[in-house]
């Protein structure tokens, strides 16, 4: 699916069934599931079945709401959560209570990636951002996460 492409709780799972196929064909690790925000049928049918659920959380009022509805859905599942605060220098109120919510709720905080223009430079290129500005901040702290996310699921 494309980036703000229609979905349905259905889809998600259809998606999700050819990603497995594709991953035992080529005998993947793991998959990557990119879920929509919220909590309706398509988030469902996204953490469904899955071994881990990673938070990404943008430092607004909103964002925060929709975390803590995110978290009870997910915690219903008995999923384990690990979290990542996208975008933290642009609200550092809101980052500190989104800090405090995860900290009380017993989250780990695998990172925080600050504002950077260069994702949308990545993104007309075509690339991701560790292939487009890989030593930035924000491309270092991708690849902190990655390594943190590899430990967490045992992964070379």
């Amino acid at each position: 699916m494309g980036a703000g492409e229609e979905n349905s709780g259905r889809l998600v799972t259809e998606i999700r069934k050819r990603a497995h196929e594709i991953a035992v064909d080529t005998s993947a690790e793991f998959i990557i599931n990119d879920g929509p925000p919220g909590i309706g049928c398509p988030v469902i049918a996204s953490v469904t079945g899955t071994g881990k659920v990673l938070l990404v959380i943008e430092p607004s009022l909103s964002g925060l709401h929709d975390s803590k509805r995110l978290l009870e859905l997910v915690q219903s599942f008995r999923i384990p959560v690990f979290a990542v605060i996208n975008k933290y220098d642009i609200n550092p109120e809101i980052t500190a209570q989104t800090e405090q919510f995860l900290h009380k709720n017993s989250i780990p905080l695998i990172g925080k990636i600050p504002f950077d223009t260069r994702l949308v430079d990545a993104m007309v290129a075509e690339q991701s951002l560790i292939e487009f500005a890989s030593d930035s901040e924000s491309g270092q702290e991708f690849k902190s996460i990655w390594e943190k996310l590899k430990k967490f699921h045992n992964l070379r």
